[in-house]
């Protein structure tokens, strides 16, 4: 993800959500399912922006971003 910089009004890359853009992409390439991805997202602690552990969906939509 990124984030909107309030004092030049330019997105920058979020550290935290590049890296667990990361993981998933690199957890797909291994070959794991959005619901073990889930799962091991979970397990390590990763959350969403609001806090709540991310869902399939919300995996799946990383994965096909452009």
């Amino acid at each position: 993800g990124y984030r909107l910089d309030p004092t030049s009004d330019v997105l920058q890359p979020d550290p935290g959500e590049q890296s667990t853009l990361a993981l998933v992409r690199d957890l797909a390439t291994q070959g794991y399912g959005r619901r073990r991805i889930v799962k091991l997202l979970a397990e390590r602690g990763i959350t969403g922006r609001t806090g709540k552990a991310l869902q399939s969906t919300q995996v799946w939509r990383l994965l096909h971003a452009a």
